[in-house]
């Protein structure tokens, strides 16, 4: 059961928001470690990079619903946390995705 459109939303808008910080953290940092690596290279991720980067997203918007009473609200309107943190992951799987097959 995916929670009411309002939270559905915000959770969507919270997700772009850390994974694009993120991404741009990861980004600079693979720059800095290689000064001659191009913009396309330090973007694609790896496999392991983007299963940890799923990970550290669908953690950090677990913590903020948590951190909101969001977790305990949803949970008794019947939404369970796996819900929202696979609402969390699909967006950065399909960006991570989309990076891999565009670049």
């Amino acid at each position: 059961m995916l929670p009411a459109p309002f939270f559905v939303r915000a959770f969507l808008l919270r997700t772009f928001v850390i994974w694009s910080v993120l991404k741009l953290v990861v980004t600079a940092g693979a720059r800095s470690t290689e000064p001659g690596l191009p913009l396309p290279d330090a973007l694609q991720p790896t496999s392991v990079g983007m299963l940890a980067m799923i990970g550290v997203v669908c953690a950090v918007i677990l913590i903020d619903a948590r951190r909101r009473n969001e977790l305990l609200f949803l949970g008794n309107m019947g939404v369970a946390r796996f819900t929202i943190g696979a609402l969390a992951a699909t967006p950065v799987l399909i960006a991570e995705t989309l990076l891999i097959v565009v670049l």
